[in-house]
């Protein structure tokens, strides 16, 4: 399972914020998980990462452009894909944030 934290509620516009992401692990998987960030406001992006195999969190960094949309998104998915079992799957909401 996934549990994710932002260091703040709040992303403004040109900035970047940090999303610490910690897996719990099932003692059967033991490998890569690539994490991946949907429903992102529009001008808000995040770069694929990837959890190494003998780590147990990564950080994800989320990304405001200066024109990008402000307001409240409260869908921010990240999903967690085993890279050797793709059908082994995990997701998470991102507690709200607020591009400013």
């Amino acid at each position: 399972s996934l549990q994710a934290a932002a260091a703040e509620p709040k992303l403004a516009r040109g900035a970047e914020l940090k999303v610490t992401v910690n897996v719990q692990r099932n003692p059967a998987l033991s490998g890569e998980i690539k994490l991946t960030v949907s429903n992102l406001p529009t001008g808000v992006s995040a770069a694929e990462v990837v959890v190494p195999a003998d780590q147990n969190s990564a950080d994800i960094t989320l990304a405001a452009a200066a024109d990008a949309r402000q307001g409240a998104a409260n869908d921010v998915t990240i999903t967690g894909t085993a890279t050797a079992n793709a059908k082994l799957t995990g997701a998470v909401k991102l507690p709200p944030i607020t591009v400013e």
